[in-house]
């Protein structure tokens, strides 16, 4: 990618063209996924549901493993914490899970954390750089995960590394120091079978038929490293080029790598996940790399079924208020060159058709 096609050296015009234009290419893409997402769901008995951090490099989980958005479903959290005991999470999860048990699937957990192999620089900002911290964190809270849900075969929780110079995945066993490095796998051009029986030597307690379907976004994953690998990006190009700070819910549709920082509403460290995401910005445009101003969107969503308008004026009246919240942190916490930069993208998403529209 050129700098002249890079979301990070954009004119502020242009970024906000590029947005609306990803929105638009992934509510096509995901209405066209349809079929892909039936057949994954008849035919397979897992459903997954991971939790990466908000950082624009981690959150793309279906363009790393090569699978129709919709298919795995996202909770961030900038910063790489995450606690079941915050009660919007808490909700949102076993909401989610229960409408898995209800269709007879087995919920498929999985805890994340990411890191650089080339610099401490490129690793986690919500915990300095420190990948150790990072990987202690998803097993903690998949500890936490194992404790409310229990140990059985409708539950599963695991934990996956994201190398982010290659996007590579490393796999976590039931002991957590046996682990599973796609991009070495990459190299050898594993075939399924060689995969599958990894998986199941790491994680001995998952049924075949959920290590079948596991296998479908790891073998995912080994196609987009070998693409990441052809393309020539540098690892120096997985720094931090973040211009554009997402708050909201409903973000799969910015799945395109390094863009956007997310700040979810479901976790209850809010503040911090947006002090984070300003740290981030800040240092993106001190450090250069990033061209321009940037842009802070947040996105509310409403029910596009609702005919009486309520749920979209809702949506507006929602979006309204997380731009006071985020002004209040900006104007007290940073200076005002970095509020000067910024341009304001108030945007709803229709939850039916998956487009945004700028309020």
């Amino acid at each position: 990618m050129t700098h002249s096609d890079d979301p990070a050296f954009l004119t502020v015009p242009q970024k906000k063209k590029f947005l609306l234009e990803l929105n638009e290419a992934n509510a096509k893409l995901f209405e066209q996924g349809e079929d892909e997402r039936l057949k994954f769901f008849i035919e397979g008995n897992s459903v997954f549901g991971a939790f990466p951090c908000g950082d624009g490099r981690t959150h793309h989980l279906s363009v790393m493993t090569k699978t129709s958005p919709g298919i795995i479903k996202i909770i961030p959290s900038l910063g790489g914490l995450f606690k079941i005991g915050w009660p919007n999470l808490q909700k949102e999860v076993m909401n989610w899970m229960r409408r898995n048990k209800a269709e007879d699937k087995c919920s498929v957990l999985i805890t994340t954390y990411h890191f650089s192999k080339g610099s401490k620089a490129r690793c986690c900002a919500g915990f300095n750089g420190d990948t150790q911290k990072a990987l202690a964190a998803a097993l903690d809270f998949r500890k936490e995960l194992e404790l409310l849900f229990g140990k059985n075969n409708n539950t599963i929780v695991i934990t996956i590394g994201i190398e982010t110079d290659s996007d590579s995945f490393i796999l976590h066993g039931e002991d957590h120091h046996k682990t599973l490095d796609l991009f070495l796998l990459a190299e050898h051009q594993s075939k399924p079978a060689q995969v599958l029986s990894e998986i199941i030597r790491l994680l001995p307690s998952m049924r075949n038929d959920v290590a079948r379907d596991l296998l479908m976004l790891l073998m995912g994953n080994l196609r987009h490293i070998q693409e990441v690998k052809a393309s020539g990006r540098k690892p120096e190009n997985s720094h931090h080029q973040e211009s554009v700070i997402f708050m909201g819910k409903n973000f799969g549709w910015l799945n395109h790598p390094n863009t956007a920082l997310l700040i979810s509403t479901l976790p209850l460290n809010i503040t911090k996940q947006a002090t984070k995401a300003l740290s981030v910005m800040h240092s993106n445009i001190e450090h250069g790399r990033i061209r321009h101003e940037w842009i802070f969107m947040p996105c509310a969503s409403y029910d596009g079924n609702d005919k009486t308008g309520i749920s979209k004026r809702g949506a507006e009246f929602r979006t309204k208020e997380f731009t006071n919240f985020f002004m209040n942190i900006l104007t007290k916490q940073f200076p005002k060159r970095l509020a000067d930069k910024m341009h304001l993208m108030e945007t709803i998403f229709n939850e039916e058709d998956r487009r945004i529209t700028v309020i």
